[in-house]
């Protein structure tokens, strides 16, 4: 037997998540990215994982278990042998269902069945919050895909966003979307154009004084496109200075 000890808030949490999975989304990152916690949150309802953590997205086991408590039998044993996940296309039913086909799409270097999944009807009708909330992952699995799909994904990023309004926009603009710069970008560009381009053309020179260099962004949201533009480019510097 292996004995977990564990935390009197980490129980609490477990309780709570237990007895009503969505609170998982009050819970401080350390909790999202607990196994145990995020997990019976998940079986307790499917859309708590919305709310899991970047790390433990990560972690195969438990996007395994996740799959199959999600009803997603056998998908990511499909994703691990590298086989096409198009055949999964149809257990994207519901909005939070787009997060789960996301990471697997990274995990199995997919890109196209990650734009199939951008593309699915439940997603397309999903409210401005839900399509908001699947920027994260969305930027993520970008991440691991490398230049590989990059433009198509781009594509699905503003046909997934097109006609909402700026409030519903700004809310993809976390700090976890903030390590992909193609996808930040985009949003910065999805926003408005203008007002975002004026702001990435002045932050070069508060970056100069010393007012960014040292800033940690992990866990934050931001008040602004303006305040996110900032993030940016204190994280990628060096190659929006190479952009010219």
């Amino acid at each position: 037997l292996t004995f977990i000890r564990r935390t009197a808030d980490q129980s609490a949490w477990l309780k709570k998540v237990q007895a009503k999975g969505s609170s998982l989304g009050e819970a401080p990152d350390q909790i999202r990215n607990d196994y145990e916690i995020v997990l019976a949150a998940v079986r307790q309802d499917a859309a708590s994982l919305w709310f899991a953590g970047r790390e433990l997205c990560t972690a195969s086991t438990f996007i395994q278990e996740v799959a199959t408590a999600m009803s997603w039998h056998g998908a990511f044993e499909l994703a691990q042998q590298g086989a096409s996940l198009s055949q999964l296309l149809g257990n994207v039913r519901k909005p939070v269902d787009v997060k789960l086909a996301l990471i697997l799409a990274a995990h199995a270097n997919s890109p196209d069945f990650a734009v199939m999944a951008l593309s699915a009807a439940a997603v397309q009708k999903a409210g401005g919050e839900e399509k908001a909330a699947a920027v994260a992952p969305l930027a993520w699995a970008d991440s691991k895909f490398g230049a590989q799909g990059s433009l198509e994904l781009k594509r699905a990023l503003s046909e997934l966003l097109k006609g909402l309004p700026r409030d519903a926009v700004k809310r993809a603009m976390g700090s976890a979307v903030l390590p992909n710069l193609n996808i930040s970008l985009e949003l910065l560009h999805l926003h408005s154009k203008a007002v975002e381009r004026n702001t990435l053309g002045r932050i070069g020179h508060l970056l100069s004084f010393g007012w960014l260099g040292n800033q940690k962004w992990a866990g934050l949201s931001f008040n602004s496109p303006g305040e996110f533009a900032m993030a940016l480019f204190a994280e990628h510097a060096a190659e929006l200075s190479s952009l010219g």
